[in-house]
C-alpha cells in the first residue's frame, strides 16, 4: 500500500508539473485511482502542491498531523507503525568527568530512533553522546569511555553499541581522541529525559590503576 500510495502521488505529481503552463491560471482537479478528490491542487511559484491528506485517505491511508513537531505522518492499512518514526531529537550538554590523567568531554545527547554508524547497517534506536577523551600524561593509558553503560529514567539497562564509531581506548601520551558512544534502546526512545551513565576506570597495561576510578555521571536532558 505504500509502495501504490508513494507512486499515485509520484504520478499526479509527473502530470500536474507537465502541465503547470496549461493550468497555472486554470483551476486543477485530484483524481485519485479514477475517483475526483473534494479538495484541489495549487501552483505556487510554479511548483504544485498536491493536498496529502487527501490523497492519502483516497487511498485507504491514515494521516495524522503533530503541531508540536511539525510532523506529517502517514500510515498505510494494515501497516504498523514503530518506535522508529518518531523525530531525532539533540540535546546539548557541558559535561566534564576527570578520572586520575583522564578527561572526557560529553557535548552533545541524540535520542534517535534511526542510528545507522554507516550507509551499511541496519538502524536501531539509540541514545548517542558526542564525546572526547583527553590523556594529561606522557605515559600510554587505556580507557573506554565508549564502553560504558547506561541507565536510563525509563528502568532500562543499556550497554554499547557494537556499531559504533568508538574511542580507540589506547592514549599513546599527550592525545585527544574523539568520537561517539552509542546505547541501543529496546522500549520506547521518547520517554527518555535522564540516564546515569557507567564507566570502568583507566588504567596502564604494565602499571595497573593510574589513579582513576570508575565513574558515574548523571545526565538530564532538558
Amino acid at each position: 500500500m505504500k509502495k501504490k500510495l508513494l507512486l499515485s502521488l509520484l504520478i499526479i505529481g509527473m502530470l500536474a508539473s507537465a502541465s503547470i503552463g496549461a493550468y497555472a491560471a486554470t483551476k486543477m482537479t485530484l483524481i485519485v485511482n479514477g475517483a475526483k478528490a473534494d479538495v484541489d491542487p495549487v501552483v505556487i511559484k510554479g511548483v504544485t502542491y498536491v493536498p496529502v491528506r487527501a490523497a492519502a485517505q483516497m487511498l485507504g491511508a491514515d494521516v495524522k498531523y503533530d503541531a508540536s513537531t511539525g510532523t506529517v505522518t502517514v500510515t498505510s492499512k494494515g501497516s504498523s507503525p514503530t518506535q522508529s518514526t518518531s523525530a531525532k531529537k539533540s540535546y546539548s550538554v557541558d559535561i566534564v568527568v576527570n578520572s586520575g590523567p583522564m578527561i572526557l568531554k560529553i557535548s552533545k545527547v541524540t535520542l534517535d530512533p534511526t542510528y545507522k554508524a554507516n550507509d551499511y547497517s541496519a538502524p536501531i534506536k539509540a541514545v548517542v553522546f558526542d564525546v572526547s577523551a583527553e590523556n594529561t600524561t606522557s605515559e600510554t593509558v587505556h580507557w573506554y569511555p565508549s564502553h560504558g553503560e547506561i541507565v536510563t529514567n525509563t528502568k532500562e539497562q543499556a550497554r554499547h553499541s557494537s556499531d559504533t564509531n568508538m574511542i580507540n581506548g589506547e592514549f599513546k601520551g599527550k592525545v585527544i581522541q574523539s568520537g561517539k558512544a552509542v546505547f541501543e534502546i529496546k522500549g520506547d526512545l521518547t520517554a527518555i529525559t535522564s540516564m546515569n551513565y557507567f564507566i570502568d576506570a583507566p588504567f596502564k597495561v604494565s602499571l595497573g590503576d593510574v589513579g582513576g576510578k570508575d565513574e558515574v555521571i548523571e545526565i538530564v536532558l532538558q
